[in-house]
């Protein structure tokens, strides 16, 4: 069978050990790193107690800083990933917990035991760590977006200058922006002919030159055009 981790709701899920026991600001950084990753990087282990009911066996600080983060942001905190415990691998599972999350990474020599205060201080050490990590990359990644999305701007056409356009723009240009303002049809035919005609005679220099020269040409089509640009 894969232990495969699944959404469980945050609210179904209880802890026998007291949110106290932890530190306050570690389950404040935590939560937000969660709400900013989308998600734990440690699933919690839990048991089925009833039909929608969950126990946590291992992870209580990551489970209280679910709870912090749903309390912080309902819509993104609702869910935390978890690994149910079934009665036909529950055995091999805790097995799993005491030999990998309840002991040090490596151990040169025989160490006598450590207080179960130093171990949860130390874990909320390395959690915290991984959260650290995971949310300077999030960051980098945000850069690297950021700056991907400056670099396609950059080569995006600028429009046209309003005055620029109405000496130099190409009759497609002209119809397309007039269709965009909601000139169109016989209306706009007419507009764009006086502005040919009317560039024969010599630039506009100034928006107020192209609304004496262009008949059929009314301020609030202009103003919208400038609006358009």
């Amino acid at each position: 069978m894969s232990l495969n981790p699944s959404l469980i709701p945050v609210k179904k899920i209880t802890s026998n050990q007291s949110r106290s026991n932890f530190s306050q600001d570690v389950l404040e950084q935590a939560a937000k790193a969660i709400l900013e990753a989308e998600g734990t990087i440690n699933p919690i282990v839990v048991r089925q107690v009833s039909l929608r009911e969950f126990e946590v066996i291992e992870g209580h600080l990551e489970y209280y800083a679910a709870v912090r983060a749903r309390e912080i942001d309902l819509g993104r905190g609702e869910m935390i990933d978890a690994i149910v415990v079934q009665p036909e691998n529950e055995e091999a599972i805790l097995d799993q917990i005491k030999l990998l999350r309840n002991q040090p990474k490596t151990a040169s020599a025989v160490t006598p035991p450590v207080d179960s205060s130093d171990r949860t201080a130390n874990l909320e050490k390395f959690i915290e760590q991984q959260f650290s990590d995971l949310h300077q990359k999030h960051i980098e990644e945000k850069k690297k977006l950021e700056s991907l999305i400056r670099e396609v701007q950059e080569h995006l056409p600028k429009p046209l200058e309003p005055l620029i356009f109405f000496n130099t723009a190409p009759i497609r240009e002209l119809s397309s922006r007039f269709k965009r303002i909601g000139l169109t049809g016989k209306t706009a035919e007419k507009v764009i002919s006086a502005i040919e005609s009317e560039r024969k005679n010599g630039d506009f220099t100034s928006l107020i030159d192209v609304r004496k020269r262009v008949k059929g040409l009314s301020e609030t089509r202009l103003l919208s055009l400038i609006e358009d640009s």
